[in-house]
């Protein structure tokens, strides 16, 4: 547990980072933003067979294997088993939010439940592509799990993505 920046393996990826076969069990919670089962922000790179298990709970950016994702990711084989709750916005089963850049999410599932306020999603609960005409890309990939945004009005709040913005 901590504030921010806190995940089940990694608490901030900078520059790019490349994980293959990693994986973290157990609950992890923050008090604030990027709060991951695995990772809580990473910048970019690619994530390769990983999983979580256990509950994550945080504010914002909250994610069952990533809070925050900030320049790009290619997800190949992601799992994440556990309940995700974030108090505030953007949580994700998979990916709290993933903000710029080209994202690739393939062969990637997420069983738990998953609540927020806003911009909540099964496997990803936010993605902005920053007006730079950046991909967002989901293949083979499934969420299967209660998704609650607690919000009234545009709540964005979906079974696979809560929301996208460009």
């Amino acid at each position: 547990s901590g504030t921010y920046n806190v995940g089940g393996l990694v608490g901030n990826s900078t520059n790019t980072s490349n994980f293959t076969s990693a994986s973290a069990s157990g609950n992890v919670s923050g008090s604030a933003q990027s709060i991951g089962g695995l990772i809580g922000a990473y910048s970019n790179g690619t994530l390769t067979t990983v999983s979580s298990t256990g509950l994550v709970s945080g504010t914002y950016n909250v994610g069952g294997l990533v809070g925050y994702n900030d320049v790009g990711l290619t997800l190949v084989g992601g799992t994440s088993t556990g309940h995700v709750t974030g108090s505030s916005y953007y949580v994700g089963g998979l990916i709290g939010q993933s903000y710029r850049g080209e994202t690739m999410i393939k062969n990637a599932y997420a069983t738990g439940n998953v609540k927020g306020t806003y911009g909540v999603g099964g496997l990803l609960g936010y993605s902005d592509t920053n007006n730079y005409g950046n991909t967002k890309t989901i293949l083979n990939s499934y969420a299967q799990g209660t998704v609650e945004g607690t919000t009234t009005g545009e709540s964005y709040v979906g079974g696979l993505v809560g929301g996208t913005s460009w």
